[in-house]
């Protein structure tokens, strides 16, 4: 079984910066994050879950969500809760709850955001940069951008903006009612 609490992922993931030692308890083969949000949690669980889907989990013979994937995974939503909580309330307000974890054929991985009548989504695949898309159930908003993770906390501000607009959007919607 793959997980993203085990000695291996504690290895990588702290080799590549994700995991703060300092931060951490070895308890039973598990990695206890002291500080962990129920953001993380919440990742985490669903990850591992998506790690460990069955061979052919689709019925076309595609594997589970690769580590790699729910690692990239992970690293950017994680950065985006933190520039979201390191934020005024009023950015905080437009981000909602974690994003629906879904798997994609091949091993990759997809984070969702339904907020109405628009939809936010986010394509991990380790060997492309990360695909962000924003568009609306009426076709009047269809974007695209590419992040790229060597600078996360730069690239990752035009999402926070896609929130922003989603906020503002709703909110011109339901005064206009």
């Amino acid at each position: 079984m793959v997980s993203l609490l085990s000695d291996i992922v504690y290895k990588e993931s702290t080799d590549r910066g994700l995991i703060n030692p300092a931060k951490t308890e070895y308890v039973g083969g598990l990695i206890i994050h002291n500080s962990r949000s129920d953001w993380d949690a919440y990742l985490r669980t669903e990850l591992n879950s998506l790690c460990n889907l069955s061979e052919d989990w689709d019925g076309y013979g595609s594997p589970a969500v690769s580590f790699e994937n729910a690692e990239l995974g992970l690293h950017l939503l994680n950065s985006l809760k933190q520039i979201v909580d390191n934020s005024s309330a009023e950015i905080r307000s437009y981000i909602p709850s974690s994003p629906y974890l879904v798997p994609v054929s091949g091993g990759a991985l997809q984070a969702e955001w339904h907020l109405d009548s628009y939809f936010i989504e986010l394509f991990f695949d380790s060997d492309e940069p990360i695909q962000a898309m924003f568009y609306s159930s009426d076709d009047m908003i269809d974007e695209s951008m590419e992040i790229d993770c060597s600078e996360i906390q730069t690239n990752i501000r035009p999402l926070v903006n896609w929130f922003k607009r989603v906020h503002e959007l709703n909110n011109a919607r339901a005064i206009a009612v």
